[in-house]
C-alpha cells in the first residue's frame, strides 16, 4: 500500500510510455517534478538517505561506496555465475540447488533504448557514478 502511494505518480506517468525512442525522448520532456524526484538516483538514495523520501544527501556517491563495501555480496545481474557461487558458499548450499533470478526481456529492452537518452543519465547521474 505504501509504495503504491509513494510510486502512483510514476505508475501514472509510465502507462503511456513507449519503448520508441522518439516518443520516450517526448515523454522526458513532460515529466512532472514529483515523478523526477522519485526516479532521481534510486540507488544513491536508498544507500545515503535516511529514508527513500528523502532526496540522495551531499555526499551520497561516497556514503553509497561506504556502504557498498560492508556488503559481503554485490553484482547479481553483472556477475551472476559469481555471485550464486559466493552466496552458496557463504551459507554452504549446493549451488545446483539454487534458481537462477528471472531475466525481464522487457525491462532489459526499454533500458537499452533509455541508454541513448541524455534525460535518463541525468536521472541517474549518481547512480551511474557509484556502478
Amino acid at each position: 500500500p505504501r509504495d503504491s502511494v509513494y510510486f502512483e505518480p510514476v505508475m501514472t506517468f509510465a502507462q503511456d510510455i513507449q519503448p520508441d525512442l522518439k516518443l520516450l525522448r517526448k515523454s522526458f520532456d513532460v515529466m512532472s517534478k514529483d515523478v523526477i524526484s522519485i526516479l532521481r538516483n534510486p540507488v544513491a538514495r536508498q544507500l545515503s538517505a535516511e529514508s527513500l523520501d528523502d532526496p540522495s544527501p551531499k555526499g551520497a556517491v561516497a556514503r553509497s561506496l561506504s556502504a557498498l563495501s560492508t556488503f559481503a555480496l554485490v553484482g547479481i545481474r553483472e556477475r551472476e555465475d559469481e555471485f550464486i557461487l559466493d552466496l552458496c558458499n557463504s551459507i554452504e548450499l549446493d549451488a545446483a540447488t539454487l534458481k537462477r533470478p528471472p531475466r525481464f526481456p522487457r525491462v532489459e529492452e526499454l533500458a537499452a533504448v533509455l541508454r541513448d537518452i541524455p534525460e535518463a543519465e541525468f536521472l541517474l547521474e549518481e547512480d551511474l557514478e557509484i556502478f
